[in-house]
Formats: structure tokens, C-alpha cells, sequence
């Protein structure tokens, strides 16, 4: 699965970790933040097209989909898949990095 390249371009200026309000999974591999190990701890409650990117401090995770766009998803703490209204990893950042 490949991921977005703003993501991958916000990760290599940037890291991860918390901005603003929210945490980014970030792609170094000795972070407690690493993507791969995030992915790891909540896989077998996803779907295996998703990838989560970040987490709402709840036990809900926002991802990005294998299907090729950009598109956020988010799977809250039951598992439950829902569609959002972010259509790339910008937009989820803009909107909620700063927002109250």
C-alpha cells in the first residue's frame, strides 16, 4: 500500500507527533508515533484496506485507503467505518490542527 505524497512530504519536513490538536503518525521507525507500529497495535480492527495516519485521543483512528485516492476515512473505537468530509491529508490537518 502506498501512502499519499502529502503525507509522506509532511513527514519528511516535519516528523510527526503532536501539531496543534492533533497527533500525526509519523514514518521514523524509532518513534512512538511510527506508522508501521500504530498500524500494527489496531489491524485486527480494520479493514485491511486502511492504513491509520492518526488518532482522535478517543480510540478512533483516521486513515488513508489502499483504493489509489486520497481520501480520509475515519474507523471510530467500535470498528465502525465512516466516510469524512477531508478529501486529503492537508485538508484533515487544516481543519483540525488549530480548529476548537
Amino acid at each position: 500500500m502506498s501512502l499519499p505524497k502529502d503525507y509522506i512530504d509532511f513527514c519528511i519536513k516535519f516528523g510527526g507527533g503532536y501539531f496543534g490538536l492533533i497527533n500525526v503518525f509519523t514514518l521514523t521507525p524509532h518513534s512512538d508515533w511510527y506508522i508501521v507500529q500504530m498500524y500494527k497495535s489496531a489491524e485486527e480492527h480494520l479493514p485491511s484496506n486502511l492504513i491509520p495516519f492518526s488518532d482522535d485521543g478517543t480510540g478512533g483512528l483516521y486513515c488513508f485507503s489502499s483504493t489509489g485516492n486520497n481520501q480520509i476515512l475515519y474507523v471510530d473505537e467500535m470498528g465502525v467505518l465512516r466516510d469524512t468530509e477531508y478529501e486529503d491529508f492537508f485538508q484533515f490537518l487544516i481543519e483540525n490542527a488549530y480548529s476548537e
